[in-house]
C-alpha cells in the first residue's frame, strides 16, 4: 500500500509585459471612462473628463458603468467590453476603492490590453501594493495605474474636481509611457 500526496499549488502563470500607448495624435481621440459601480465612480469620471478636456482639446469621452455594487470583483463583460474596445482609443477605469473592486478593475485593464486598447486604472493608495501584486498574479505586469487618495467616493464634488485636476496630467503620462 502506498500513500500519494497532492500539493494544492496553482499552475504557473505566464506573465506578459504591458506595452501599449495611447496615440494622442489621432484626429478623433475617443477615451472610454469605465466606472465599476462603486458609489461616486460615474460622478468622479465626469469631473475627470472635464479636467482632461482642458489638456486634450477635442477629445471625446464615452462614460459607461460595468456593473453594480454587488459585482465589484467581476471583470467587464460582453457586450460592453467589445463595444468599448471598438469605439475607444483608450480607457480610464475607476476605481480600486476596496479590495474586491481593486481585483475587478485590474482584470478590466488586462481585458482591454488583450484587445490592444491602452488603459489606465485608478487605484486608492491603501490598495496600491495589493494592485501591484495582482498584476503578476493575473498575468500582466506593469499595468498602467494612477494612485488616488482614499477615500475619494463620498467626499463631494469640490474634492472630486480637485483630485481630477491633480491626476489628469499623470493619467496622460501613464497612457504615453510605453
Amino acid at each position: 500500500m502506498s500513500v500519494e500526496y497532492y500539493l494544492p499549488t496553482p499552475e504557473p502563470v505566464d506573465v506578459a509585459t504591458y506595452d501599449l500607448a495611447l496615440d494622442r495624435s489621432r484626429p478623433r481621440l475617443r477615451i472610454g471612462l469605465l466606472a465599476n459601480g462603486f458609489p461616486d465612480g460615474e460622478v468622479f469620471l465626469t469631473r475627470l473628463s472635464e479636467a482632461l478636456s482642458e489638456l486634450v482639446p477635442g477629445a471625446e469621452f464615452r462614460l459607461e458603468t460595468k456593473g453594480r455594487t454587488d459585482q465589484l470583483s467581476a471583470c467587464v463583460q460582453e457586450p460592453l467590453l467589445s463595444a468599448m474596445a471598438a469605439d475607444c482609443d483608450g480607457v480610464i477605469i475607476a476605481w480600486g476603492h476596496c479590495g474586491s473592486c481593486t481585483s475587478g478593475v485590474t482584470r478590466d485593464g488586462i481585458a482591454f490590453a488583450k484587445r490592444g486598447i491602452p488603459s489606465v486604472t485608478l487605484i486608492c493608495d491603501i490598495f496600491w501594493d495589493y494592485s501591484l501584486w495582482l498584476d503578476g498574479a493575473l498575468g500582466m505586469e506593469d499595468l498602467p495605474k494612477v494612485r488616488i487618495p482614499y477615500p475619494v467616493a463620498g467626499t463631494g464634488e469640490s474634492n472630486h474636481r480637485a483630485v481630477a485636476r491633480r491626476i489628469a496630467p499623470e493619467i496622460l503620462a501613464r497612457f504615453a509611457r510605453h
